[in-house]
């Protein structure tokens, strides 16, 4: 755990792998987009990265997030994630 931490630390760019996995799910019950637990908890690890593209990829993403029709906790979710 200790090796990936600091794997991700070392992070200047987004790598492809976690840009695949970082989107809206769909909920078919409901109808609507929400935020997988799992994306959140991958975006709060690529913060621990000190590469200035990382943050502006993640500030970009949760743009992106908040312009969809996700939940109002899954938005207040995000707020408290990236500040």
């Amino acid at each position: 755990m200790v090796r990936f931490v600091a794997l991700v630390k070392s992070y200047t760019v987004v790598p492809d792998r976690f840009k695949n996995r970082l989107r809206s799910k769909y909920d078919a019950v409901a109808g609507t987009p929400f935020v997988d637990t799992r994306t959140m908890v991958q975006a709060r690890l690529l913060r621990l990265s000190r590469g200035a593209e990382v943050w502006k990829w993640l500030k970009v993403w949760k743009a992106n997030l908040m312009n969809e029709n996700i939940s109002m906790f899954d938005r207040k979710l995000l707020q408290k994630l990236l500040p």
